[in-house]
């Protein structure tokens, strides 16, 4: 089993990127992988109560649905800080499975190795 790391810097106003994410998350878990979803820029607002709400790709799944497998599969969401705080999003205004974490804690899930996909 590898470490695999999703970046998303995509929220429901581009959501082919925000769908392609989690895609590749969903996708990671099933092939046995344990998964972290780091989320920054407009992407944090995929964390927010109700920010998955309407998002969805052309022809894509809900991601909404795909969310809910996710952190089903035990998929953890970490939520850049940096990039929440100017949108005057807290921890409260998460949904389940997402967290307020910066890089140490990104690193500290990356160990020395681990697959990268940026979206």
């Amino acid at each position: 089993m590898a470490r695999v790391i999703v970046g998303c810097s995509r929220g429901a106003q581009e959501p082919d990127g925000a769908t392609v994410a989690y895609l590749t998350a969903t996708g990671a878990q099933a092939a046995g992988h344990e998964v972290v979803l780091w989320l920054t820029e407009d992407g944090v607002r995929l964390a927010v109560n109700d920010g998955l709400d309407g998002v969805q790709a052309p022809d894509g799944p809900v991601v909404a649905d795909l969310h809910d497998r996710f952190v089903a599969a035990g998929g953890r969401i970490l939520v850049c800080p940096v990039c929440a705080k100017p949108r005057q999003i807290a921890q409260d205004d998460l949904v389940a499975g997402a967290t307020l974490e910066g890089v140490a804690a990104l690193m500290q899930f990356a160990g020395d190795q681990a697959m990268t996909f940026s979206y």
